[in-house]
């Protein structure tokens, strides 16, 4: 499946879940990420508006989770390196 730039592909839900059972709360993701308590709750409770993929990529790595884990079911990425322009 094909996503435009402004479908929505991760699943807060499976956001919450993965950081539920690594154990760790809100509290100790925000320190873990750096990232702000509120943003974490917006993010796992979010089911409207898109979520940036940098957040998502700290809060993998901070859960030793992939992007994967987060997916809307049906939903596969694919990442292609940048082109390189310069000659």
């Amino acid at each position: 499946m094909l996503l435009g730039r402004t479908q929505k592909i991760f699943d807060p839900k499976k956001i919450k879940k993965c950081r539920m059972n690594a154990g760790v709360t809100v509290p100790e993701l925000a320190l873990k990420t750096g990232l702000r308590k509120a943003t974490i709750y917006r993010l796992e409770r979010e089911t409207e508006g898109l979520i940036n993929i940098n957040i998502i990529v700290v809060i993998a790595d901070a859960l030793n989770c992939t992007l994967q884990d987060f997916l809307i079911d049906g939903v596969e990425l694919a990442i292609r390196p940048k082109e390189n322009n310069e000659k």
